[in-house]
Order: structure tokens, then sequence, then C-alpha cells
């Protein structure tokens, strides 16, 4: 028997600039409020076009904003912490400053426990971290929580692969449950069971990991393609019915008239999958086929104690031409975005 869920959202409807974002009335164009069940073991990828309202989904979750409607349900004493895209750690001196900061701070050992495992010194700087420094401060304040339910956005953003194997390791681990955002399919395919599809304001969920979601991308798309065609059969036949004349006084008539204005909206709704942008690449005239070329650069940093200077590059060369395909790689810290 299925567990019941640890949070939930019954007919979760958002309003953003005068349209909705997530849900809506049942009228509005088809659609219908959103319902969201999350079990107390569920493995879920959370997936969407950029802009349709994930990371919104999260706030959500987390109770961070307000729904327009609807009804958010969590279960008693369950700790639901949310590890963020980019979390700012402007008003904290160290990253354990920022990892002790918060409404529910864990407890130091936890913290330097995570730390050590992830290899960084959590005394460091906040204003001087590497943005990997900084993802593993927030992987470390957020894991020490213990938490029940975890939500992460783009978690291995910035991070090496050791650590990203780590992270991997200890979610395969996790007693509880988690939602989890990325553009990294290796990481999504590895370790969810199920995937919730963020859709031109709706949402649905299929009990299969993101190794199945292309295919059931694709068969949704092809039953809506149909559906569309059927629709389109029909609004011809009730335009040419319109073009003959309606009279206006004849109950009937006026029925299938909003009939048809009913139809017309939900064919406007039945967006296309994806839209397709045609691009097109100016002229080169250029005879070279290098487009960098950097001879004997160097690069380093002072240090924080005032005391000598980190080296990051010394004497480097390289010559990169058309249609390289070049990967930089290296460990958290080690200089890759300098």
């Amino acid at each position: 028997m299925a567990q019941p869920p640890i949070l939930s959202w019954e007919g979760l409807g958002l309003q953003q600039g005068g349209r909705w974002l997530l849900g809506g009335p049942a009228d509005d164009l088809g659609r219908e409020d959103i319902d969201l069940h999350i079990g107390p073991r569920d493995r879920l990828a959370l997936i969407g076009r950029n802009g349709a309202g994930k990371t919104t989904l999260f706030r959500l979750i987390d109770d961070r904003i307000e729904a327009d409607r609807g009804t958010r349900k969590v279960k008693l004493g369950t700790r639901v912490v949310t590890l963020e895209q980019d979390p700012d750690l402007s008003e904290y001196g160290t990253l354990m400053d920022f990892a002790l900061g918060g409404e529910n701070p864990p407890e130091p050992y936890e913290v330097e426990a995570i730390a050590g495992q992830l290899g960084i010194d959590m005394e460091t700087p906040c204003e001087g971290a590497s943005g990997g420094e900084r993802r593993r401060a927030a992987i470390a304040r957020a894991l020490a929580q213990d938490p029940d339910l975890l939500l992460m956005d783009e978690p291995t953003n910035h991070l090496d692969l050791a650590a990203i194997d780590w992270l991997e390791d200890w979610l395969t681990r996790y007693k509880g449950a988690f939602v989890v955002i990325s553009h990294d399919r290796t990481f999504l395919k590895r370790l969810t069971r199920s995937t919730i599809w963020l859709d031109r304001g709706g949402l649905r969920r299929k009990d299969i990991g993101f190794g199945g979601y292309d295919a059931w991308e694709e068969q949704v798309y092809a039953e809506e393609a149909r559906a569309a065609e059927k629709l389109d059969a029909k609004l011809k036949i009730e335009a040419h019915w319109l073009e003959a004349g309606v009279t206006a006084r004849r109950k009937r008539n006026v029925g299938r008239l909003e009939k048809l204005y009913e139809m017309r909206s939900h064919r406007a709704a039945m967006l296309t999958p994806g839209g397709t942008a045609n691009l097109k690449i100016a002229a080169d005239d250029s005879k070279t086929k290098s487009v960098i070329v950097a001879e004997e650069v160097s690069k380093s940093f002072p240090l924080p104690d005032g005391e000598g200077e980190r080296t990051i590059i010394r004497d480097f060369s390289l010559r990169i031409q058309r249609g390289d395909r070049i990967g930089i790689i290296g460990s958290n810290g080690s200089g890759k975005t300098t």
C-alpha cells in the first residue's frame, strides 16, 4: 500500500503579471488547478521549459510565497529544506557563517562533517569564495539540516566530478524524499524514479525516472496533435455554419455559438511543443581559422592575509580554432572560471 504524502498542494493556482503561471480556473483556456502529492521516499525530477515556473513551484512547496488558490498540507514534523541555485552569501563573513545562518540552523559539527567529506574549508571568506566553494557550502548547509524533503535547484552547478559523485552517493543512501531541477541529464537518470512535468501551466506526473521522459514527452505531444486535428475539423464545420448565417433569437443557435467560441479558446491554448528559431550566421570574410590566440598569459590574486599571491595560471598559451570543442577540467577553486 502506498504511504500517505508528507506534503501536498491541492487546487494550486498562481497568477504572475496578470496571467496564470501555474494552474488557473477550469474555464481559463481549458486549464485546471494543480494537484501535487509528494511521498516520504519519492525521487522526483521536476521538468519544464525555462520560464515555466519550476523555481516558483519550489517556493510554493517550501512556503516562501503564497498561492492565489489552493491548499498546502504538510505532515506534522516534516522538515522541508531547499538547496537554492544561487543563494545570497553577501551578508555573511565566512562560509561557516552562511551555513549556520537561516531560520533553522544546523549543528556546527554536522556542517563540518559534511564539509570535510566535500573537501571544503568552511572558514573561507564568502567574498573571495569560488562558485564551487559556494555551492559545496550550500550543500553542507542543506544536508546538515537532516531534511525529510529536500528541494534541489541545479545542485551540480559549479561542482567538480568528485563532488558530483559524492552527492550522488549521498542521495542514493538518503532516507527522505527529494525533488530536483537540473540540466544534468546523467545526474537525473541515475537518481530519479518519477517525473513531474510542468508544461503550459499544468502539471503531469508519471512514475518513470528521467530516463523515460523523452519517450513520454513524445507520446503526449503526439496525442495532443491528434486531438488538435480533430478539433480543427470540428471548427471548420462550425465556421461554415456561422458563415451561412445565425439567427441570434433562436436559443439553440445562441448555445451553439457560445460552444464555438469555447472551442476557439481551447484551440488557442493548445500551443505547439516548442518554438522554432530561425537563425542566420553573419558572413565572415576572415581568412584565419583562429578565433582566440593567447600567449604566455599569467594571472594571480593577492592572498587574504596580504602576504604573497596565489597564482592561477603562469605562462599559459592557447590557440582556439573554429570548430574546436574544449572542456576545462579542474577541482573547485582551482581557477576554471578565471
